[in-house]
């Protein structure tokens, strides 16, 4: 009893905390007027702009509660100024949620998970067979449903208990394996694009059962697992290869020859390159000492992957191998190690997201997301639709009937609902959908099809709109870019612009903060470079410098063909600055060096500027800033004002550790 009572204690007790920290998280933390900002907001941004810092310190809390206070009152002005309404800014925040939006559907509801079942998928190599009937997508209505019956009534020829090799030879148009009761070997995931169903019939079917029809690019297959084995992986590997005279006829020559290399190997297993190079005739690969490189299932025939695979130890050489072109002998190089998961998740994700896996999963995510609405869908709507067309459906002159007022899709309860005229709406929009069905196809089929993929477009839509509602993180960063947006165009407005365009107020400021402008003293040097051959006239010029001559008369006398002379133009220096060491802040004086090319650098003090006030126009980047601080100041005060902020210090109290 005590023991009941113990557990009965720590179940509450853990409910009532859960109940607590979701209470602590939904509670308003302060109030902007009388918007509310709660902990779990105020906690999302403080930890995201913080990182390891987000402590929760009574110092770093009060810090960033100043900090989002203020935000909150830009934001809280923005919308009185109803900036959230201007065109531009509600297209760039609606471009933004359908980017994220995707997001949300695609990568965070269905890469991870593709990426995860190729991953499991990828340790098992599974052999199959199948019974193949091809079908072109291109084919018509007609055609396509003439196989599809076709495929079905072989697929109840084995559920009657048929044996599945004999009707694989009888009944399959895949004719290289239809021979060998349908067998096609060993296959790896991922399989290329286009063979995703075959793929999961492949993994999904139990050895010795055969699959459902299933249809990929090329057409429906019907797959019987026969086997599998821990996944081969890849090998690195170098071959010996002696040609037969005529392929796929036996040669006792070239069967000899490989016999004698391969006693040579074993008594000098060593000498696998050189008898590659001096002997194999594949000329690509002889020259490299026969590296062949990296193979994987499915590339050769499987007697040649067998002996590779079957080799123990890095260096191993196999026993003669035949092919149809002739004789090989295998050495294992090196087993290829597979990625780290990390590399292994972003290389399977760049591939995936190109593959039609991605669609196929999608579209279970839309039954799933069916099922969680209550989706109903209102089959008498589309009767009726379908009772008012004719053959005009398939051209462009049809114009849409007069239609009941009806739901035809019902989410949640009535909480989203497409109606019969919205689909037809949908049907004229999309008039080149409506065009590509023959007119030999019954328009109530062309319809299903239409229907089909508008249910589609409506439940993500419908998804996407409860986004902010299924996912918190969602919402908070939909808030966080929007706030973002109306922040900085509400800070352009009433700030930035008007610092830089209020001349009067500048100039106001500038007269009352003039002594925040100031130049330190100053040094206006000038320089020149002179290029000479001639140590006499470089003499001249050195001492028509120390006479206090001006560069450009010098210049003038001295820029000939033997020399030249170039004059950079003035430039000021604090005193402090690193251009004037070792030069003495004297107009007149001069400093000369050497440069490694040979030409010689004269430096002259041309000004010596003692400290004062900066003119307007040297000071107005500085003004512009200092300006603009003032009037984010005095803007922050208006709205404390017109805002009042009101701080919740228990709630406050209880965040703070």
């Amino acid at each position: 009893m005590n023991y009941i009572l113990r557990i009965t204690t720590l179940i509450l007790t853990s409910l009532a905390c859960n109940l607590l920290v979701a209470q602590v998280d939904s509670d308003v933390l302060f109030t902007v007027g009388e918007k509310p900002v709660t902990i779990e907001e105020f906690k999302y941004i403080y930890e995201k702009n913080n990182g390891s810092n987000a402590d929760y310190s009574e110092e770093s809390v009060n810090e960033y509660l100043d900090l989002y206070k203020k935000f909150k009152l830009k934001v809280a002005r923005a919308r009185d100024l109803q900036v959230d309404t201007i065109p531009s800014l509600q297209r760039e925040l609606a471009g933004y949620r359908k980017q994220l939006a995707n997001t949300y559907l695609n990568d965070k509801e269905v890469t991870k998970t593709l990426v995860d079942e190729v991953i499991v998928r990828m340790k098992t190599d599974r052999e199959v067979a199948h019974i193949f009937l091809p079908l072109d997508q291109k084919s018509s209505f007609n055609i396509k449903n003439q196989v599809k019956a076709n495929i079905e009534a072989i697929h109840n020829r084995l559920k009657r208990g048929e044996d599945f090799a004999k009707v694989a030879k009888d009944a399959s148009l895949d004719a290289s394996s239809a021979v060998k009761g349908g067998q096609l070997g060993y296959y790896v995931a991922p399989l290329p694009s286009g063979f995703y169903a075959f793929e999961n019939a492949m993994y999904d079917t139990r050895i010795g059962e055969f699959s459902e029809p299933i249809l990929s690019k090329m057409g429906y297959h019907i797959i019987k697992v026969l086997d599998e084995r821990p996944a081969r992986g890849k090998m690195d590997i170098a071959h010996i290869l002696i040609k037969k005279k005529e392929k796929g006829v036996a040669d006792i020559q070239s069967k000899q020859l490989i016999d004698s290399l391969h006693r040579e190997l074993i008594k000098e297993p060593t000498k696998f390159k050189s008898v590659a190079t001096k002997h194999s005739d594949d000329k690509n690969t002889a020259a490299k000492g026969g590296k062949l490189g990296t193979i994987r299932i499915r590339q050769y025939n499987s007697a040649f992957e067998d002996a590779a695979f079957a080799l123990k130890k890095d260096g191993d050489f196999s026993q003669p191998v035949e092919s149809e072109i002739g004789w090989h002998i295998i050495q294992r190089i090196n087993v290829v190690e597979e990625l780290d998961e990390d590399r292994l998740r972003r290389n399977l994700t760049a591939q995936l997201v190109r593959d039609d896996r991605l669609e196929i999963s999608k579209k279970a995510l839309i039954e799933s997301i069916k099922k969680e609405s209550n989706l109903i869908v209102n089959k008498s709507a589309i009767n009726t639709f379908n009772s008012k067309l004719t053959e005009e459906f398939y051209s462009y002159k049809w114009q849409i009937p007069t239609l009941p007022s009806e739901n035809l899709l019902t989410f949640s309860g009535g909480a989203k609902v497409f109606t019969l005229s919205d689909f037809a709406e949908y049907c004229k929009r999309n008039t080149k959908d409506r065009l590509k069905f023959n007119k030999d196809i019954p328009t109530v089929d062309a319809v299903a099809m239409l229907f089909e993929e508008y249910t589609d477009d409506a439940v993500l839509q419908y998804e996407e709109a409860n986004l902010e509602k299924k996912y918190p993180a969602f919402k908070a960063l939909m808030r966080e870019y929007e706030e973002g947006i109306l922040l900085f165009e509400t800070t352009k407005m009433e700030v930035w612009d008007k610092a830089s365009q209020d001349t009067v107020g500048l100039q106001n400021y500038y007269a009352e903060h003039k002594e925040d402008y100031r130049w330190e003293d100053r040094v206006k040097l000038q320089s020149a470079v002179i290029k000479t051959s001639d140590p006499k006239i470089l003499a001249k010029i050195q001492k028509g410098i120390a006479k206090n001559k001006s560069f450009s008369s010098l210049q003038k006398k001295y820029n000939n063909e033997g020399t030249t002379f170039v004059i950079m133009d003035p430039e000021t220096f604090t005193v402090d600055s690193p251009q004037l060491e070792g030069v003495s802040p004297v107009a007149g004086f001069t400093k000369t060096n050497t440069k490694p090319d040979g030409s010689i650098v004269f430096t002259k003090v041309v000004d010596s500027i003692p400290a004062g006030t900066k003119k307007f126009n040297e000071a107005k980047g500085y003004i512009i800033a200092d300006y603009q601080d003032y009037l984010e100041q005095e803007w922050v005060k208006d709205l404390k004002a017109r805002y009042p902020v009101e701080i919740n210090q228990s709630v406050l109290d209880q965040l703070i550790k």
